[in-house]
């Protein structure tokens, strides 16, 4: 009797194994679907190998991850889901269970599912005011509900650290633009949208995963996010729904521009510092309602980080300064990696497509749930 095919491929990018991607993998293959392939798209698997027939090895070479994951949909393109997860996050065992479901109950014109990106239990403290952090929208926008088990609905945009899409869609599609370094799975969303698709969030469809510690690793984080997945994905989808990307720097602008003015002008102290200090009370306000009591003044700090830095590395992206970002797609912040390590130089861009968003344009061949 021929063995039955995977419905559903699992797809993880990282750049070099270590103990939290071996988390992410046995979680993975612990699944309650047992008809799984996972597929790890690695930069330099440096001879590491998993004895599981399930499990796939690629290995990338220097790439964005667009482009990893991109390698990953050419050697599995019989699927019928790609599931999408991070190396710094793990899923829950009905993980994959439930989002296939989900498909099966909402309208065929659902091309994607995400759900909750949770904070793992066991979380330690400098991670776990990021994550209090990350519950408000002076860190999330509107989309707080991504960091809690908020109410299921559907979402303009869901992160590829919790994605499940239709297997024929994302091939028509193209995949993800290898031109991006970041900011792929909004590009991902907006062409989703652009050609009628929807995208639904679901509360039950849940990962766990790792908040960057406070404060340069978070710092890093959302300078990056600020830097190259802003104007990119503006320049891509000049839509209303993507101004609010706008918002960190326009705030940047405004605290910067009184500064600048109040040492032109002093008289315009009492107004800047008024200025900075709503905005610093507005993050321990943010953050009494987010954290507990002890973790208040940490959480805030938090929030400020949080709000600021994205605006700031959209200044700099702006003003053309270059910054280094080699240590981009890393983990090794979380748990050392195995083997000895190497920095290499980082590309800013890799070869490859990047698919059009054509609005009005409809998929076939999306299969039936």
């Amino acid at each position: 009797m021929p063995e039955t095919p995977p419905q559903v491929a699992i797809i993880l990018p990282f750049r070099r194994a270590n103990a939290t991607s071996e988390r992410c993998v046995a979680a993975c293959l612990a699944q309650d679907d047992p008809n799984l392939r996972l597929i790890l798209a690695c930069e330099d698997p440096e001879g590491k190998s998993w004895d599981d027939p399930r499990v796939t090895v690629l290995a990338t070479g220097p790439t964005t991850i667009a482009g990893r994951r991109n390698q990953a949909l050419n050697a599995a393109p019989e699927v019928a889901w790609y599931a999408f997860i991070d190396s710094d996050a793990f899923p829950r065992q009905d993980w994959l269970h439930r989002g296939i479901q989900a498909f099966g109950r909402l309208p065929k014109d659902v091309w994607a599912v995400g759900g909750p990106n949770l904070p793992p239990p066991d979380e330690p403290w400098p991670a776990r005011v990021v994550g209090w952090a990350s519950q408000s929208f002076l860190v999330s926008g509107m989309r707080g509900y991504l960091r809690s088990q908020g109410t299921s609905r559907f979402s303009q945009d869901l992160p590829t650290c919790n994605l499940i899409v239709s297997g024929p869609a994302l091939r028509e599609m193209g995949g993800f633009c290898e031109e991006l370094v970041g900011g792929e799975d909004q590009d991902l969303c907006n062409r989703i949208l652009s050609r009628g698709g929807r995208i639904y969030f679901d509360r039950e469809v849940v990962v766990y995963h790792e908040n960057r510690p406070l404060l340069r690793p978070f710092l890093l984080q959302r300078l990056f996010m600020g830097y190259c997945g802003v104007l990119p994905i503006l320049r891509r989808h000049p839509r209303l729904r993507n101004l609010y990307m706008l918002a960190p720097l326009v705030l940047v602008l405004i605290l910067l521009g009184g500064m600048l003015g109040a040492l032109v002008e002093p008289a315009w102290i009492p107004a800047v510092a008024a200025l900075w200090g709503s905005f610093l009370a507005l993050c321990l306000i943010q953050a009494a309602r987010w954290a507990p009591p002890s973790a208040i003044p940490l959480t805030a700090l938090a929030l400020a980080v949080g709000c600021l830095a994205p605006g700031l590395g959209t200044l700099l992206a702006l003003l053309g300064v270059r910054l280094d970002l080699r240590s981009r797609n890393r983990n090794d912040w979380l748990r050392p990696a195995q083997g000895p390590s190497r920095v290499e130089e980082r590309k800013d861009t890799s070869p490859g497509t990047c698919p059009p968003d054509s609005p009005g344009s409809r998929i076939p061949g999306i299969p039936s749930h």
